[in-house]
């Protein structure tokens, strides 16, 4: 009795490993047609495929925005874990620029700007852990006020001074 329940468990392991398999290749084949946005944004698609979609881009097109969004714009947006990490490596080395608005400022804002927007400094410290430059960040103004500040502003409220 045991041995088929085993067989039988077997057998439904395989069918959706083979399944999750035939859903992966197939994205691979769709991530061709995709944008560089909505690759950075799927998270079915690996960061080796988004890698091969940056070749040969520019700079310029790795920073450009479509309905509000860069390709980091996008890539923040996978959930946390060591895919989202590489694809925000690959495309810092690319040139992608965290600092950049939109010429439009009515289409959206920049990924630090947005990032501390919503007060997540985690992904901050995931930018700066993926190789955005501290220098610049801390240099950068949203505003009148340094990224520092707008942190210690936001803090401030959460935690009053000795």
């Amino acid at each position: 009795e045991n041995i088929a329940v085993t067989e039988c468990f077997e057998w439904l392991l395989r069918s959706h490993l083979l399944h999750v398999k035939a859903v992966l290749e197939k994205s691979k084949r769709a991530a061709n047609k995709m944008s560089l946005v909505e690759i950075c944004a799927c998270e079915a698609v690996y960061p080796k495929v988004v890698k091969k979609k940056l070749r040969g881009k520019s700079i310029s097109s790795i920073n450009v925005f479509t309905n509000g969004r860069t390709p980091l714009h996008a890539a923040m947006r996978r959930p946390e874990g060591p895919m989202r990490r590489q694809v925000i490596k690959a495309l810092l080395s690319g040139g992608a620029d965290p600092f950049i608005r939109p010429v439009d400022r009515n289409s959206g804002s920049s990924v630090v700007a947005s990032l501390l927007e919503i007060e997540d400094l985690n992904g901050i410290a995931e930018l700066l852990a993926c190789g955005m430059s501290e220098e610049a960040f801390m240099n950068y103004k949203i505003g009148e006020l340094t990224t520092i500040e707008v942190i210690l502003d936001q803090n401030h409220q959460t935690y009053p001074p000795i």
